[in-house]
């Protein structure tokens, strides 16, 4: 699930969400419609994602997170915009 964050007190925006697999992902805006395809790759050292191709390619990070005892995995797209499994 991805969800952009704006002023404190106002509910997050549901941008889609992703799903990654073997250096792929497939990217889906809400309602399950298609919004592209591309390739990644993920740095396990600096712990981010580089999208190389497709709709995220240039226009977001990727900064990788585990939280809650690996509950939760947080990928920050930009300041305000946060990919997590934990919607």
């Amino acid at each position: 699930m991805i969800y952009s964050f704006g002023a404190v007190g106002n509910a997050p925006l549901f941008l889609g969400y992703f799903v990654l697999a073997d250096g792929s992902y497939k990217a889906f805006l809400p309602g399950d419609k298609v919004h592209g395809e591309g390739k990644y790759s993920y740095n396990k050292t600096k712990h981010e994602v580089t999208w190389l191709s497709g709709p995220y390619a240039g226009a977001y990070g990727g900064t990788f997170t585990v939280e809650q005892g690996g509950k939760r995995h947080q990928l920050r797209l930009k300041s305000t915009t946060i990919a997590t499994n934990d919607g």
